[in-house]
């Protein structure tokens, strides 16, 4: 998984790890998928995020708010299993809907 521009690989294990407990603040979250684009090896998916955090979510006090944002996925993969990813969410987005600004 790589997620930011360092380019640096995360395992599965560490990708996992990161998601700890964002079910429990998070326990609305909702993924849609709303496009996939296959060529060759390589699958792109186009998604969107929505959710209401019942606790401060990244320090912001959300007060009930909530947030719709969009999420990119490149995946490759080998045999049909994905090998690497490329993933972003808008969480800076998200931010600024539960800040109400």
């Amino acid at each position: 998984s790589i997620g930011d521009y360092s380019g640096k690989t995360k395992s599965r294990a560490d990708f996992i790890g990161q998601l700890g407990g964002f079910d429990k603040l998070v326990p609305d979250l909702e993924w849609a998928v709303e496009d996939m684009i296959e060529d060759g090896n390589t699958v792109v998916v186009r998604s969107r995020a929505t959710g209401t955090p019942v606790a401060p979510f990244f320090g912001v006090d959300g007060q009930g708010r909530s947030f719709d944002i969009l999420a990119i996925d490149i995946h490759e993969l080998e045999d049909g299993v994905i090998t690497k990813s490329y993933h972003v969410e808008d969480w800076a987005g998200a931010l600024q809907q539960l800040s109400g600004k």
